[in-house]
């Protein structure tokens, strides 16, 4: 799997327009956080490599694009199709972008696998391997690193089934996915398999 970051100048345009942040310095700005989180992932890249092939049992191939934008853009989303992540959020702890990142990289993986389960089914999972990232690397846990308060409907849930499944059945490194998507698919109530995500900005951008 090969990882590759990008600044793109049209799409910080896009979304700077979109989401109405006026700043000169944009570009200037994620070209910065660019140098820093892509250094930082090289640096972790052996560990991070290693934790996907023993959660997925193959090497990973093809290309990941991770774009990066200005921390105040607060962007943090994958487009799984064209293997697309966008990044732009200040950190919440040292490892914060290698988590939210490998998070992303998760719906990626996921994507391919023909195992039919409900969407949240994914979001639970991902949640459970940036749990891994923050316990492992920063000795901190995910629900000190994101207030339910600010969650939406779909990712509060979320996140309380991946606090209960670590707590219950431990960290996700000792999980086999594919018999984690069944338990997860056969336990969790209708309820809650069957909240949808928010519509989010990048399910509309057709990012290439």
């Amino acid at each position: 799997m090969k990882i590759i970051f990008f600044v793109d100048e049209k799409k910080i345009s896009f979304f700077s327009k979109l989401l109405k942040i006026e700043k000169k310095d944009d570009l200037k700005e994620a070209k910065k956080e660019l140098v820093k989180i892509e250094n930082f992932w090289r640096q972790n890249e052996p560990f991070l490599e290693g934790l996907f092939l023993k959660l997925f049992n193959e090497e990973l191939t093809g290309e990941i694009k991770i774009f990066i934008f200005p921390n105040d853009f607060l962007i943090g989303a994958s487009e799984t199709v064209g293997q697309n992540i966008l990044f732009g959020q200040p950190s919440r702890t040292t490892n914060f972008s290698l988590a939210i990142i490998t998070h992303e990289i998760c719906h990626i993986i996921l994507s391919k696998n023909k195992n039919k389960r409900p969407i949240i089914v994914d979001e639970i999972i991902c949640l459970m391997l940036e749990d891994y990232i923050y316990s492992v690397l920063d000795k901190t846990l995910l629900s000190d690193v994101w207030k339910e308060s600010e969650l939406d409907f779909f990712h509060l849930n979320a996140m309380k089934v991946a606090i209960a499944e670590i707590s219950e059945n431990g960290p996700i490194i000792n999980r086999n996915i594919n018999n984690l998507i069944d338990a997860l698919s056969n336990k969790l109530s209708d309820n809650i398999l069957n909240i949808k995500p928010p519509s989010g900005l990048i399910n509309n951008l057709g990012i290439k």
